[in-house]
């Protein structure tokens, strides 16, 4: 009987991998999980850990269990070594020697590596821990994105070497420009209190809260994000008003930076137009003056406070609607999420509201919060918006993404409140600017071929822009997440569910912090970088 039992079958040092595997999630740019998301992503030294006890024999001694769980301890951590990784290596090729039956003083450069297949690769974390380790890897898996990623993970960065984080820098630069110049007055640079200095009632309400903010007149400030909430008309016939449901209103919540929005009534009068004059009136209405009446439009507008407690904003903003149900503020009407929330967003009722914009300062750090209802000309018109869509979409040969997409018990219940198909997903702005990220990545694969670049090395490049696209695309959704403890947009699908959201960031794309192409494009390019280290070994697609 042939005893060839492993390492695997014997010692694993589970606590050390499961605080190293723990660790590592922390690590962000250089890791393969910001290549591209996926959800199932094993810790890269776990896979390690997994691959080298596979192919090494089980001790025959307790003094070699205790080397061994030493050498496992040093080789399954992130900062492992060229000797640490070689030495793995070596004990990898000579229990392979003896496995095949080879003499003793054969050479190990002539002892075959050994051959590691993975059936179902996904993200690609054990066939990458196998090529670390010097194996014949194979690599399989019928999910279309999880074959992408191990081709920008496992072949690419192999195949083409350094070069090819320089080209994939240089064209996603190129990108980035010809986006900038087309769809740049999308976020414009906001000057604080510009357009209202001669408006004595809004300088009234503007002046305080300016001052407690820190603010100067005519301050230039680079947006970043800017918060919606949805809103829904109240149910009461003799209200009407428009009812946010934003959860909770918190900006920043960091020591002895409190900021949240508060949220005040206000009615407008504004004048609207007779929807309907009897016919034997009508040569005696059809006067400006006659066709033309007073009515009040009541919403609700929103006031940026900073305090260094939370104690001291003098209201709680966690007080907002509980799973999209709701009160409105000016008659007290309670609004349910179901059904009256979805009969709405079914019928395409559900409108949006900026709460606030959140900006950064020239030169300077940490975040600047103004509100929205103050700001809201900085807003581009949506109708114009989709009028470029509609010319972008001819002129490129592109479609709006307008597949159906169904309800999924736990996971995903955006249809129940209209959002059916792929394209709602997105904000009219939002769609325009990833369909011209689209668009300028199609033009660079023409443009890499022009310049003289391989046309393989063109498709790789291109395939990584691709991915660099799906990356801002996965965080500029109006289902996306804004952490107040951290002042930043969170993936909506971290937890593998993509739940209805009652309110929503959308981050500036071609800015230079938070969510944007250029902060997608540096992860990419860290991680080609640490792939290209990888020692060169037998690839298998």
């Amino acid at each position: 009987m042939n005893n060839d039992r492993r390492l695997i079958e014997d010692f694993i040092p589970i606590k050390e991998i499961s605080q190293e595997s723990a660790r590592e999630k922390s690590i962000r740019k250089g890791h393969i999980s910001t290549l591209h998301l996926w959800w199932a992503r094993r810790p890269l030294v776990a896979a390690r850990a997994a691959v080298y006890a596979s192919l090494i024999p089980a001790p025959e001694t307790p003094q070699k269990r205790t080397a061994l769980a030493k050498t496992m301890i040093d080789l399954c951590k992130w900062e492992a070594d060229e000797n640490t990784i070689n030495k793995a290596r070596k004990a990898i090729l000579e229990a392979q020697r003896d496995r095949l039956g080879l003499p003793e003083n054969t050479p190990l450069k002539e002892v075959p590596p050994p051959k590691v297949l993975d059936m179902f690769a996904g993200g690609g974390a054990i066939p990458l821990e196998s090529l670390r380790l010097g194996c014949e890897t194979y690599a399989i898996d019928l999910n279309p994105v999880a074959h992408i990623i191990e081709l920008c993970t496992l072949v690419y960065p192999q195949k083409y070497g350094k070069k090819l984080a320089e080209e994939v820098e240089r064209w996603g630069n190129w990108v980035i420009e010809k986006v900038k110049a087309e769809i740049g007055d999308l976020y414009p640079e906001i000057v604080v209190g510009e357009g209202i200095e001669d408006n004595k009632e809004q300088m009234e309400l503007f002046e305080p809260q300016t001052k407690q903010l820190g603010l100067s007149f005519h301050q230039k400030l680079n947006p970043v994000a800017y918060l919606w909430t949805r809103t829904v008309k109240c149910p009461n016939p003799s209200c009407g008003a428009s009812i946010p449901l934003v959860r909770q209103t918190w900006l920043c919540k960091k020591s002895k930076k409190y900021v949240a929005l508060k949220v005040i009534p206000v009615v407008k009068p504004v004048m609207a137009r007779h929807e309907a004059i009897s016919d034997c009136f009508a040569p005696l209405a059809m006067t400006e003056e006659n066709l033309m009446a007073m009515t009040e439009q009541k919403t609700v507008r929103y006031e940026v406070v900073e305090a260094a407690s939370e104690k001291e904003l003098g209201f709680n903003p966690a007080e907002g609607s509980s799973r999209g149900n709701s009160t409105c503020s000016h008659c007290g009407t309670t609004i349910k999420s179901k059904p009256y929330v979805q009969d709405e967003g079914k019928a395409g009722r559900i409108g949006q509201q900026l709460m606030a914009i959140v900006c950064t300062t020239p030169g300077a750090k940490g975040k600047t919060y103004l509100s929205g209802t103050d700001y809201q000309r900085y807003i581009p018109d949506e109708a114009s918006i989709l009028e470029r869509l509609d010319r972008l979409c001819k002129e490129a040969d592109l479609t709006i993404p307008d597949e159906p997409v169904k309800v999924w018990s736990g996971v995903f219940n955006a249809p129940l409140y209209g959002l059916d198909n792929f394209g709602k997903l997105f904000t009219p702005r939002q769609l325009l600017s990833l369909m011209t990220f689209v668009k300028w990545v199609r033009l660079a694969h023409k443009e890499i071929v022009s310049s003289g670049v391989d046309e393989d090395l063109a498709k790789t490049i291109c395939t990584y822009l691709g991915l660099g696209v799906t990356k801002i695309a996965n965080k500029s959704s109006n289902l996306g997440v804004y952490q107040s403890g951290r002042e930043n947009i969170i993936s909506p699908i971290g937890n593998g569910r993509l739940p209805m959201t009652w309110d929503f960031p959308e981050s500036n794309l071609i800015g230079d912090s938070a969510v944007n192409w250029k902060d997608s494009l540096q992860y990419t390019i860290e991680n080609v970088r640490n792939l290209v280290e990888i020692p060169k070994s037998a690839i298998v697609k």
